[in-house]
C-alpha cells in the first residue's frame, strides 16, 4: 500500500539528494503519513545540511505530528542557516499563536512582513493576535491592511466588524458586515451580528430578517435559542 511503499523505498533509496528531496515532498504532501515525511526530511538533511528549506519543512511535519518543541527547534535551525528565510519566521509565528504566545507570534510575523509583505494571511493573522491581546486599534490596522491586499475575503471584514462591536461602534460594524454579506451571503456569523446590531438599534424589521436567515443557516448553533426567544418576543 501507499504507506508501506514509502517505507520500502526508504530502505533501498540511493544517496542522491535530489531524489531524496523529491520523495520528501511527496511524503510531506500526502495525507496521514507525517512520520514518513519526517523520516525523509531527516534523510534529506543528512545529505544537504546547509538547506534551510529542508529544516523548515521538517518543522512543519513535526508540527503536524503534534511535536511542537521539535518543530520550533527545526525552525530555529532554518533561521540560523538563513536569517532571511521568510517561511520559517511565518511558521514560527503560527506555532507561537497556536500555543497562546501572541506577543511572540507578532514578533515572528513582523519579521516575516519585513522580509516579504505579500503573504496573503500575514496581516490577518497579526490582527487576530492583536485581538487576543485586547489591542483593538492595532487589530483594526492589521485587518485594514489585510483587506487592502485581499478585498474579497469576507472573514477579514467580519473580523473588523467584531472589533468595532467590542468597541461599541455600531455603525462601522454594520458597514463592515454589509460589505462582508455582499461577498459571502451564506455566512451565519454575518447574519447573526447584523441581527444583533439591528436589535440594539431597535430596527426590528432588519433584525428579524437577519436573525431568521441566521436560523436557516445554523439552526443548531449555540446562539440559536436566544435568537428564537427574541423572535418570539416580537411576535415572529
Amino acid at each position: 500500500d501507499y504507506n508501506n511503499d514509502y517505507k520500502i523505498q526508504a530502505q533501498v533509496w540511493t544517496q542522491n539528494s535530489a531524489e531524496y528531496r523529491a520523495l520528501c515532498y511527496q511524503a510531506f504532501n500526502a495525507a496521514k503519513i507525517n512520520l514518513d515525511a519526517i523520516f525523509f526530511f531527516e534523510k534529506a538533511i543528512e545529505l544537504k545540511p546547509e538547506e534551510a528549506e529542508l529544516y523548515n519543512n521538517l518543522g512543519i511535519a513535526y508540527a503536524r505530528q503534534g511535536e511542537a518543541q521539535k518543530a520550533f527547534k527545526k525552525w530555529v535551525e532554518a533561521i540560523a542557516l538563513d536569517p532571511d528565510y521568510v517561511n520559517a519566521h511565518f511558521n514560527m509565528g503560527n506555532a507561537w499563536y497556536g500555543i497562546g504566545r501572541y506577543r511572540e507570534a507578532l514578533l515572528s510575523w513582523r519579521r516575516a512582513a519585513q522580509l516579504d509583505s505579500s503573504y496573503e494571511s500575514l496581516r490577518y493573522n497579526m490582527g487576530n493576535a492583536h485581538v487576543r491581546l485586547g489591542q483593538w486599534e492595532e487589530a483594526l490596522s492589521a485587518y485594514e491592511q489585510a483587506h487592502q491586499r485581499t478585498p474579497q475575503r469576507a472573514d477579514v471584514l467580519l473580523s473588523m466588524a467584531q472589533v468595532y462591536i467590542r468597541q461599541g461602534r455600531v455603525e462601522p460594524a454594520i458597514e463592515m458586515l454589509r460589505k462582508a454579506e455582499a461577498i459571502d451571503p451564506v455566512a451565519p456569523d454575518i447574519h447573526y451580528h447584523l441581527g444583533d446590531l439591528y436589535r440594539t438599534k431597535e430596527q426590528v424589521v432588519e433584525a428579524q430578517a437577519h436573525f431568521a436567515r441566521f436560523l436557516e443557516l445554523a439552526p443548531d448553533d449555540r446562539r440559536s435559542e436566544g435568537v428564537r426567544s427574541y423572535l418570539s418576543s416580537i411576535g415572529n
